[in-house]
């Protein structure tokens, strides 16, 4: 395969320290045949990219709200590093900014992504610091404030620390900040899980390897038939035109859960018409007390004696959405929708359960009994 050079050097991802190695070049250019040209790789979100190179799940963690914070993220985000989970952080631009960058007086560019590529911990006279090492993927421009390559905190390590944080005094792009510098500056991390385990609402509390099924399903939302939207007035009649999956936790978790909990992940992703994502979306899990399996609509909802269990979240204008959830044992109905109704666009939609489930779609015309979900596999 031929790759674009200036005459003497490739245009794109290329290593500077070893020049003749063109895995990252070959890898990156097939990725731009997927997304349709190298212009198509220029910006969006960390963790979309990771999820299409891995299969992973996606996570998004919002830290503009900095009282909001969990004072257990730093250990979070730890244990679910050490477990592979492929992580980076973003700063935001100001609002009516045309440039695509800003370069910010401490070094850090906002409008701009990093990956995070290390943890260490650092015994001071003042207590313990929690380190992550960023790194520039322009392989240049760092952090210039504590911690950093010429800060007065890395001068005062001794030489074995030193070496123990690989440190280096040069611009080569990466650098440690502290914990609380970077949730003082970032506005959002972005994850990539390889394991359902690793997502951070159950790092909480279980860091075991667990056995994982997972079901699958592609499904889409076509205008006038099932692009229900949200439900907001005036429209609430459409929602219940949106897809409509069902699924029945029979036990509790042998080792997940509380007490008689079952655990349920529901990772909800768009797929993408010409590389865009321009559709917000949710979905909402619903508990039936008597479930017929059929689809729920304005009549027989309330009849069903239907109760909300929980929801995604605000609608957000990310690819994938996913959310953990401790459920009862009982039936329950995955209902996903953009949040405008008559919004065209195919989705997936998968379910990470402990045990086996009986799930399937929700069809008036077709008679369901037990039918056997279209995907159900055990992944570690």
């Amino acid at each position: 395969d031929y790759l674009p050079t200036d005459g003497r050097r490739l245009i794109y991802s290329s290593n500077r320290e070893r020049p003749n190695e063109f895995w990252p070049s070959l890898l990156e250019k097939a990725y731009a045949k997927l997304r349709g040209c190298y212009e198509a790789l220029d910006g969006g979100k960390i963790q979309d990219s990771l999820v299409d190179m891995t299969g992973g799940i996606s996570e998004v963690i919002d830290i503009r709200l900095k009282n909001e914070v969990s004072p257990e993220l730093y250990s979070l985000l730890y244990t679910s590093f050490k477990m592979k989970t492929l992580m980076g952080a973003c700063i935001f631009l100001p609002e009516k900014t045309t440039s695509t960058e800003v370069e910010k007086s401490n070094g850090l560019y906002m409008g701009h992504a990093y990956s995070i590529t290390g943890f260490r911990q650092i015994p001071t006279g003042r207590g313990t610091v929690n380190l992550l090492r960023l790194r520039n993927p322009w392989g240049r421009g760092e952090w210039k404030g504590a911690w950093s390559d010429r800060s007065p905190e890395m001068a005062k390590l001794d030489t074995r620390l030193k070496e123990e944080l690989s440190y280096q005094d040069r611009d080569e792009g990466e650098f440690w900040i502290s914990y609380e510098d970077l949730i003082f500056n970032f506005d959002e991390l972005q994850l990539c899980h390889l394991q359902p385990d690793a997502l951070l609402s159950e790092l909480a509390d279980n860091d075991r390897k667990q056995m994982w099924n997972v079901t699958v399903y592609h499904d889409a939302w076509l205008r006038g038939v099932t692009a229900g939207g949200c439900g907001n007035a005036p429209n609430e009649k459409l929602y219940w035109k949106n897809p409509q999956f069902y699924i029945t936790l029979e036990s509790p978790d042998l080792t997940l859960g509380h007490g008689n909990d079952c655990t349920l992940i529901v990772s909800l992703m768009e797929k993408e018409k010409d590389n865009k994502s321009e559709i917000a979306l949710g979905f909402d899990v619903y508990k039936l007390k008597s479930p017929d399996l059929r689809p729920l609509d304005n009549s027989r909802a309330p009849s069903n004696a239907l109760l909300l269990t929980r929801r995604s979240g605000s609608y957000v204008f990310y690819r994938e959405i996913t959310k953990r959830f401790e459920l009862k044992p009982g039936t329950y109905v995955i209902i996903p929708s953009t949040y405008k109704p008559n919004e065209e666009a195919d989705f997936l939609l998968r379910l990470f359960t402990e045990k086996r489930v009986d799930s399937g779609v929700l069809d008036e015309k077709v008679e369901v009994a037990h039918p056997p979900p279209p995907s159900n596999d055990i992944i570690t």
